[in-house]
């Protein structure tokens, strides 16, 4: 690959985004009769860690840092800050104490993390936040590098477990979901339909609209579309993007699309996701097509 073609990377971007939560709902394990929610563990403390850790631990999920020191004092101060549910251990323990382990690292380094660093990872919820190495085209615009996902390469690194892509919006969305009016839409994709619910109350419960994305095979198509991002900014706009997809009740009304080309193999057994408070508009109220 030629030199000028310069790799880049949206994990610290996105992944810092995972968590935009205003007034934090009251935690499930303080409801009446509520199960216990997963732990999660995140792998990394920086940026992307110090922000997502302490909103989930809001909504009640048991945290724990999983750090190369995780005496450091910075994360000491970081579990601090997190509360009751905080704590820290080193990589390999977080994640073997969690159900959910969100890979808060640089795109670069997730090969050696999940291959090497976190142990054994069968049957775990693994989530990606990072989009695909990116490089200039011959136009000057953004494109992927050819080949497969993060997520996908994930899932090859670790095949028993349940990866799930999550692509999020910009991090200063974190303290105001709203800040634009509506929740931003976070497009979710897995092959495992229990690890792809976990993730969207997850979502859903720090105020974002969690949307099923499909399969994992599907995450190169969210990196596309992650694209569209840097069109504005690189053209020198004073102007950024956010996701919010519409719902709508009319192709479903006139456009018989599992007619014409099939059910996916998911059909009978597809992900139910929290409902995002939209109610479809009748057939007969389009008045036809």
């Amino acid at each position: 690959m030629r030199r000028d073609m310069r790799r880049f990377s949206w994990t610290a971007l996105a992944a810092a985004s995972f968590l935009a939560a205003g007034a934090a709902p009251l935690p499930a394990q303080e409801r009446a009769g509520a199960q216990p929610l997963p732990t999660v563990a995140i792998i990394g403390t920086g940026t992307v860690g110090s922000a997502l850790g302490p909103q989930l631990a809001k909504l009640g999920h048991p945290v724990i840092y999983g750090s190369r020191e995780p005496g450091r004092e910075a994360v000491r101060t970081l579990v601090a800050r997190t509360g009751p549910r905080g704590s820290a251990a080193t990589q390999q323990d977080a994640a073997a104490r969690a159900d959910v382990i969100v890979l808060a690292v640089p795109a670069a380094a997730l090969e050696e993390l999940v291959t090497k660093g976190l142990g054994r990872t069968d049957g775990k919820v693994l989530v990606d936040v990072s989009t695909g190495a990116m490089r200039k085209a011959a136009d000057g615009y953004m494109e992927l590098v050819p080949g497969p996902s993060n997520s996908e390469r994930v899932q090859a690194w670790a095949p028993r477990a349940r990866v799930v892509k999550v692509a999020i919006p910009g991090a200063y969305v974190i303290p105001q979901p709203m800040v634009h009016g509506v929740a931003p839409t976070v497009p979710i994709a897995a092959n495992d339909r229990a690890a792809k619910e976990t993730v969207a109350r997850m979502i859903a419960g720090i105020g974002l609209d969690p949307f099923d994305a499909g399969p994992l095979r599907f995450s190169r198509s969210i990196d596309e579309f992650a694209l569209l991002f840097f069109v504005p900014l690189q053209q020198g706009r004073a102007e950024g993007i956010e996701m919010k997809f519409l719902r709508s009740s009319y192709f479903p009304c006139f456009w018989p699309v599992r007619k014409q080309f099939g059910a996916p193999s998911d059909s009978a057994d597809h992900a139910t996701f929290p409902a995002t408070g939209t109610t479809p508009r009748p057939c007969a109220a389009w008045g036809g097509r």
